[in-house]
């Protein structure tokens, strides 16, 4: 398996209940690898900054706690972010949902990642974070050094620009993203690219075509209120024979209407 293992879920759900973040943390508090050892609230953890945690009940005054931001004569009140590590080399960040100054909905976004290892069932754990999140957007990959590496032509056209600037929103473990790009710094807002696994809900959920993607040969299961898809059976196809995952990728793709994904074929 590759040496870096990335999960991203972004949501509009109201994620501020503490029943949500013992879902999350439960887990890896019951696996020695992946177990917490020190947490922090409006920032993330550092060598110095954050508290130690011995328990997940150590965890709970630091979710979705509230906090004020003050500018300009106004105030608006949001949650803290929450983050976390571990000694096995695990970190996650929890941002919550919020508006902004226009009063548009933000999403939030949990990311995590790790040094994978066989022993933990990565699909079974990503299924019950999305569930326990209700997203719109979620993906589950194992990065590798391939990826993202191979040679390109210089980046010349509006849409080339896009495509690479969605790359590295993927590659930083974002499944949807809004981006500027072009002269005219436009706005561009999509799906990044496929991950091993992806989960699309809410708005997104009209957009899984079942019957076309199982036609193609993958695996796509309805779960909570989104559609589960896989691009490989196991996770460990996408190190073993990463041009394969990648064609196949291309294929699911295919799947999906022109335009919902920012990068390019």
């Amino acid at each position: 398996m590759s040496s870096r293992l990335v999960i991203g879920i972004q949501t509009f759900a109201d994620i501020t209940s503490w029943q949500t973040g013992q879902r999350l943390l439960a887990p890896l508090f019951a696996l020695d690898g992946l177990r917490p050892d020190k947490a922090a609230m409006a920032g993330e953890v550092t060598a110095r900054y954050g508290v130690a945690v011995q328990t997940l009940a150590d965890c709970e005054p630091l979710w979705g706690r509230a906090a004020q931001l003050r500018a300009g004569g106004f105030s608006s009140s949001f949650a803290a972010s929450f983050s976390w590590r571990s000694k096995g080399q695990a970190k996650g960040y929890v941002s919550f949902p919020s508006r902004d100054h226009r009063d548009r909905p933000l999403p939030g976004w949990l990311w995590f990642e790790t040094r994978p290892s066989p022993a933990v069932d990565w699909l079974a754990l990503f299924s019950d974070w999305c569930a326990a999140f209700s997203p719109f957007a979620a993906m589950l990959h194992p990065a590798i050094h391939l990826e993202g590496t191979k040679e390109k032509a210089p980046v010349t056209t509006l849409a080339e620009e896009v495509s690479t600037a969605a790359e590295a929103q993927f590659q930083a473990g974002a499944p949807w993203c809004t981006l500027r790009a072009g002269p005219l710094n436009s706005t561009f807002s999509g799906l990044t690219n496929l991950a091993w696994a992806k989960y699309l809900g809410g708005p997104l959920f009209p957009e899984v075509d079942e019957t076309a993607i199982r036609r193609a040969g993958f695996d796509v299961d309805r779960q909570s209120e989104g559609w589960l898809i896989r691009v490989t059976p196991r996770i460990t196809d996408v190190a073993a024979d990463f041009a394969s995952f990648e064609e196949r990728r291309r294929t699911l793709r295919s799947c999906f209407r022109e335009g919902l994904f920012l990068v390019a074929d």
